[in-house]
């Protein structure tokens, strides 16, 4: 690949290097140039251009990371399609992740160019989150360093998502004279959150005497009763391996496979077996919802990985978890309970801004409102479209549907996506769909804004970019006095969702349904409630915008 500045008469077939804005188009980074390209900016005076072009044996970016996508793909991941030299990995299940460092890491060595970023190991995903992300960073990189690739590959998959299963969980909770009764409830109360968290169901718990034979006697119980997984909460912490609890499990048949762990909090953490059955001791911490050993060890349980003395010593890099970080339980949280600086990724967010403009402006008596002017004199739409390019967003798509022709021609030069709902006259619905289709596979959130709210600036824009969180507030609605407005903000996860909505009614349907998932961010004023739908509606704008 040669890069550098070429005259544009000998740049056919080459990459575009940066965008070129042009009194009458946009040729954007990455644009394949051809003869009415070259053509264009020939008519526009332009004497040279930065571009790379490729030479035999180079693979384009989004070639190379569709290619490496696929010999990644399976075993519940999907590799999504290729734009900008990026390809997503996302799971297809709730599950844990498993990854093997040391072929991540070979692959990446492959060259410098070819990259392969993941989640961290022992992560859970749900359905539709991004488990690795594959960037090509130049423009192209060499068929060789793809085939060593497939070699490095062949037979090996290093990243797998392990589903979780619905597994029936015994809990055996012991008590000493002296017990408050409400460590009994703390137990349950965690427990079962963390059980049903992965799709378990928790059978009612037993409650007996610190006592070895006692628990012993319960444990056969449970054994009896076909429990998948057993758990023991002791009223006090195990010790050693041959205390109180651990000696009633090998009284009641069973053997102990290890004790202790490089996890805090969680240390204290004895994993035992009776036949096939796991039977874990949990540490004195286990009565928290706190992340903590208790749940790596029923991670991998679920998932039906094999757990034993070797993946427990292997918990080490990772394992000091903290005390802060707690089991995401999205359907048991209320709106109280976001909050935006309770960010969960440590990687920034891609956030679009997808704009609804394909609407029939039937109230707008046979004018077309996002054509008209407004106090500047320029339409409507362009209003609305300049602020989503000034906010932190890492795209801008407006969806066409009537007009389409003259609305494009009125954001001529602006660096965007715009998309033509084809079906437009079925309602808000179609363009929704139209929106999330150009958003889904680069994504993490959209922002979903109407082209006809003018007065919602930039900055409430970022506010709500800012509140997003896909864990704590993976939906972000502003809200005035009460009054929930728009735009909205939707994390991936919704993406299939709003794709199923049909009519005029927008997402007002999904917002009502998942409202426990909703963050609710005040404004300082009531833009977030004002969109133009009428000529006195115009006529406002016009003039309020223009005190």
């Amino acid at each position: 690949m040669k890069f550098g500045r070429f005259p544009p008469l000998e740049a056919t077939g080459a990459v575009l290097a940066h965008t070129h804005r042009l009194p009458d188009a946009v040729l954007r980074k990455g644009t394949v140039l051809t003869s009415d390209h070259i053509a264009l900016l020939c008519r526009h005076g332009v004497s040279e251009i930065v571009c790379a072009r490729l030479e035999v044996g180079d693979i384009p970016e989004n070639e190379a990371a569709r290619r490496i996508g696929i010999l990644l793909e399976g075993n519940g991941l999907k590799a999504g399609r290729a734009a900008t030299g990026r390809v997503n990995l996302r799971a297809t299940a709730y599950g844990l992740i498993d990854i093997e460092p040391i072929v991540i890491d070979r692959l990446n060595r492959l060259h410098p160019g070819m990259t392969v970023a993941t989640v961290p190991e022992r992560h859970v995903l749900r359905p539709r989150d991004i488990a690795a992300t594959i960037k090509i960073i130049p423009f192209a990189v060499p068929d060789a360093a793809l085939r060593q690739a497939e070699i490095l590959l062949q037979g090996r998959l290093p990243l797998q998502l392990h589903p979780f299963r619905m597994l029936r969980v015994g809990l055996i909770i012991t008590t000493m004279p002296g017990t408050p009764q409400t460590f009994y409830s703390l137990v349950e109360t965690a427990t079962r959150h963390r059980i049903e968290s992965l799709g378990g169901c928790l059978l009612p718990p037993v409650q007996v005497p610190h006592e070895e034979t006692e628990i012993a006697r319960a444990v056969e119980l449970l054994t009896d009763e076909a429990v998948d997984v057993l758990l023991v909460a002791g009223a006090s912490a195990v010790v050693d391996r041959e205390d109180v609890a651990p000696a009633a499990v090998v009284l009641a048949g069973g053997e102990v496979v290890h004790f202790g762990m490089p996890v805090d909090p969680g240390n204290l953490l004895c994993l035992c077996r009776i036949g096939s059955m796991p039977v874990v001791i949990m540490p004195g911490c286990a009565r928290k919802r706190d992340l903590n050993g208790v749940d790596h060890i029923l991670r991998r349980i679920f998932a039906g990985l094999e757990t034993g003395p070797e993946h427990i010593m292997a918990m080490g890099v990772g394992g000091l978890v903290g005390t802060t970080s707690s089991i995401p339980d999205l359907d048991e949280m209320t709106p109280e309970d976001y909050h935006p600086m309770q960010i969960s990724s440590a990687v920034t967010p891609r956030i679009a801004v997808v704009i609804l403009a394909a609407g029939l402006s039937r109230r707008m008596g046979g004018r077309h409102k996002l054509l008209q002017p407004g106090p500047d004199g320029r339409a409507m739409i362009t209003h609305v479209v300049d602020q989503a390019l000034q906010s932190r967003a890492s795209e801008v798509v407006v969806v066409l549907g009537d007009h389409a022709e003259e609305i494009r021609s009125a954001l001529a030069t602006r660096d965007l996506t715009i998309m033509v709902a084809a079906d437009y006259a079925q309602g808000l619905s179609a363009s929704l769909r139209a929106g999330i289709a150009a958003i889904e596979e680069t994504a993490d959130a959209v922002l979903v804004c109407l082209g006809d709210m003018p007065f919602v600036s930039h900055r409430v824009m970022d506010r709500l970019m800012a509140a997003f969180d896909p864990i704590h507030a993976p939906i972000v609605a502003p809200v005035w006095e009460g009054q929930r407005g728009n735009p909205v903000l939707w994390g991936a996860r919704f993406y299939r969702d709003l794709s199923r909505l049909s009519g005029d009614r927008g997402a007002a349907s999904l917002l009502d349904r998942w409202q426990h998932r909703l963050f609710r961010l005040s404004m300082e004023d009531g833009a977030c409630l004002i969109d133009i739908d009428t000529p006195d509606d115009l006529v406002s704008w016009t003039v309020s915008a223009a005190i």
